[in-house]
């Protein structure tokens, strides 16, 4: 399986604009990194920003290795039935 990182690299689209290209950063936040600025609470993300407009999308690690699990769990489900 690739990484996460990789995935959304390739697949990467542009929401504002279309551009498919991706500069992908991943961060730690603490409780007060960004508590002033964003409602973000603590943990891991991917910040995931397109390389000709600018836009960008936040990922929560947590929730996406979650959608991932469940993924699994169906292709499971599925092969043993």
């Amino acid at each position: 399986m690739k990484k996460k990182t990789e995935f959304l690299e390739e697949t990467f689209h542009c929401a504002k604009c279309r551009g498919e290209k991706a500069v992908i950063n991943k961060l730690t936040l603490s409780r007060s990194s960004f508590s002033s600025l964003l409602p973000i609470n603590s943990g891991k993300y991917i910040f995931v920003s397109c390389a000709l407009c600018g836009f960008t999308e936040i990922y929560n690690l947590a929730a996406y290795e979650k959608q991932e699990e469940t993924k699994t769990k169906k292709l499971n489900q599925i092969q043993e039935a």
